[in-house]
């Protein structure tokens, strides 16, 4: 049920696919769905070879050769992807998958009706960026944007859009990507989100791609397609987060020792594999408060790291929440989503 991750691993996973294919013969297929559509689409678009204005955000780290990751989730705040979305952002992760050189977030909706309205960014450096720019400059016919970047690029009558800036070692690679589309502006006043006018997505596209200019640190950064201000816009994050006592602890996820509390129930069939070949629980709990600090007390006592959390209260009372935790036995990136009384563990395991 949760959109979010695996439309963000969806896209950097692609993103890797696609430096397979530089010393593959084969290359690389296009995914059929369309939140990968900006990594896909990085493999079959025109040739550019002109020289690129050196990033401001680029920087290298100290006696190495190889540029510093950019991450989207430090370098954008919530503040910076609200104006896109009609409801309250509520979420703010990183990506499942990442490299020394490519880093992403997602950023999601706190909308209802069980469907998740995301927005994507995914930001390679270096060596690794130019090779995805001229690899996604090998084939196929991109339409141009403007005012992004050095060069910037979608695809006919599609709103994902890439970008470039620099070359060689100083080059970076921006992508941005969506899911959902009726708390998005742009998206949501279309009379046929599965049929867009040209000269429309190309327009949206260009909006969203503004969010990449902040990543290169020039150019225009102010959107004029905003979405209404949410009505019932979120409290600000609390932290450490709510005040109410931790649930009891109520076990482990079949075949894992990841813990859930008393009232979640993910044994057996209950938890299962996801379309991303990980693991996966989705259970109602009696009390999100309670639960949320049960995972914050119950993870590192068990071994795993909590790398990021996240807690919002609604105006009107509703609780969205995440925290995501990696080590102990799991290989990967995990999180817990927390929306109401609606709690979903994700767990990676490659």
């Amino acid at each position: 049920m949760r959109y979010p991750r695996t439309i963000l691993a969806s896209l950097a996973a692609g993103a890797m696919a696609l430096t397979a294919a530089c010393s593959s013969t084969s290359g690389s297929s296009q995914p059929p769905v369309l939140p990968s559509a900006v990594v896909a689409a990085a493999a079959a678009v025109a040739a550019s070879t002109a020289p690129h204005a050196p990033p401001a955000a680029l920087t290298t780290s100290p006696g190495a050769s190889t540029p510093t990751p950019i991450d989207p989730c430090k370098k954008l705040t919530i503040a910076d992807v609200q104006p896109y979305f009609t409801v309250p952002v509520a979420t703010e992760m990183p990506s499942p998958l990442s490299s020394g050189t490519m880093l992403g977030c997602e950023w999601a909706a706190a909308g209802g009706g069980g469907l998740s309205t995301t927005l994507d960014m995914l930001v390679i450096v270096g060596q690794d960026a130019q090779d995805r720019w001229d690899l996604a400059n090998a084939t196929g016919h991109p339409e141009k944007l403007s005012g992004i970047g050095a060069e910037s690029e979608h695809l006919a009558r599609q709103t994902d859009m890439w970008a470039m800036t620099g070359s060689g070692a100083e080059a970076v690679w921006c992508g941005v990507t969506t899911g959902g589309w009726r708390e998005l502006a742009g998206h949501r006043e279309l009379a046929d989100p599965a049929n867009i006018p040209d000269d429309v997505a190309t327009r949206i596209a260009g909006q969203y791609g503004l969010l990449c200019n902040k990543i290169f640190g020039s150019g225009n950064t102010t959107p004029t397609m905003t979405a209404p201000a949410p009505t019932g816009s979120a409290a600000a994050v609390t932290a450490p987060g709510p005040t109410a006592a931790a649930a009891a602890a109520g076990g482990v996820m079949t075949g894992t020792d990841v813990p859930v509390p008393q009232g979640m129930d993910c044994s057996g069939t209950k938890t299962a594999k996801n379309t991303t070949g990980g693991l996966e629980c989705d259970q109602q709990v009696p009390d999100p408060d309670a639960a949320y600090n049960f995972f914050l007390q119950a993870l590192p006592k068990a071994g795993y790291v909590i790398n990021t959390k996240r807690y919002v209260k609604t105006d009107s009372g509703r609780v969205l929440a995440n925290i995501s935790f990696s080590g102990g036995k799991l290989p990967g990136f995990n999180v817990v989503n927390i929306d109401a009384k609606d709690v979903d563990i994700t767990l990676q395991l490659n």
